[in-house]
């Protein structure tokens, strides 16, 4: 297994365990919030981080319209 993937493996694994416990899509994005940014900090390249954090900090309401999808 490679260096990279064992975050990725403990990612879905905690949000298979929200999932389980019953927290809510909207409780499940919000919990993500600082492991999502800790990976854009292990990202080299300046621009490409900053693209990583602004798309991290994306507000839930945001990300739902962006998938096309109502509440």
């Amino acid at each position: 297994m490679s260096a990279r993937a064992l975050p990725l493996r403990l990612g879905v694994a905690a949000l298979a365990a929200l999932l389980a416990c019953g927290c809510s899509s909207r409780e499940v994005y919000d919990s993500a919030l600082g492991w999502r940014k800790n990976e854009c900090y292990k990202i080299g390249d300046l621009e490409q981080r900053e693209r990583c954090l602004k798309e991290a900090d994306r507000p839930y309401d945001a990300y739902r319209a962006g998938q096309g999808k109502t509440q």
